[in-house]
């Protein structure tokens, strides 16, 4: 889905030196969504029309202590991409300390998160903001990337606001090791499941 904003030029977009995020959280701030779940060993790439690259630039990351009650936020810079992780308020049963790496800085990066079986109700809110410059809002994409190799497309909201766009997408649990065993094993044991 891609919505676009002008409502008569009074929304431009982040200026210079504002925090991109705050401008675009006053014209759609974080709420839940049902959220999907990464399988092991995945990332979440940005890409466009279908278009999933290898990350270049640099890769950046940083781990934050989120209350359970009150909930907060991770942002990792990595120029000219911006990314955060939202955490609602009660979207974790405990204190935990969340991890984001960001895996390169230009139109294709990957994310990758921690710690493996984390769960979030609500889910988690991600959102990637950047520099427009030559991209055409309509050709960007989040994918989800396999450890397999497999691509899939996600479910996500794009938002213009000058010269700026943000991409937000939900995530509900952070892979978790046997996660994929299980399965398979449900799938053979149940005469009711396809394959």
């Amino acid at each position: 889905m891609f919505i676009g904003c002008s409502l008569d030029n009074s929304v431009t977009g982040p200026g210079p030196g504002s925090d991109p995020f705050e401008a675009f959280d006053r014209i759609s701030p974080p709420t839940s969504n049902p959220g999907f779940a990464l399988p092991p060993g995945s990332q979440i790439s940005l890409g466009t029309l279908g278009a999933v690259t290898k990350p270049a630039g640099r890769a950046k990351s940083r781990s934050k202590k989120i209350s359970a009650r009150r909930g907060g936020s991770i942002t990792v810079v990595n120029n000219p991409t911006k990314v955060r992780l939202t955490i609602l308020r009660g979207s974790i049963v405990e204190d935990t300390t969340i991890d984001v790496n960001v895996l390169g800085s230009t139109v294709s990066i990957g994310i990758v998160f921690g710690p493996d079986g984390q769960t979030f109700n609500p889910a988690a809110v991600l959102d990637i903001v950047r520099p427009i410059e030559d991209i055409n809002p309509d050709e960007l994409k989040l994918f989800l990337t396999s450890k397999s190799g497999s691509v899939e497309e996600l479910e996500v909201e794009v938002i213009a606001a000058g010269r700026w766009v943000r991409i937000r997408t939900w995530i509900a649990h952070f892979s978790a090791v046997g996660d994929e065993e299980n399965d398979e094993m449900n799938s053979e044991g149940d005469p009711n499941s396809e394959g």
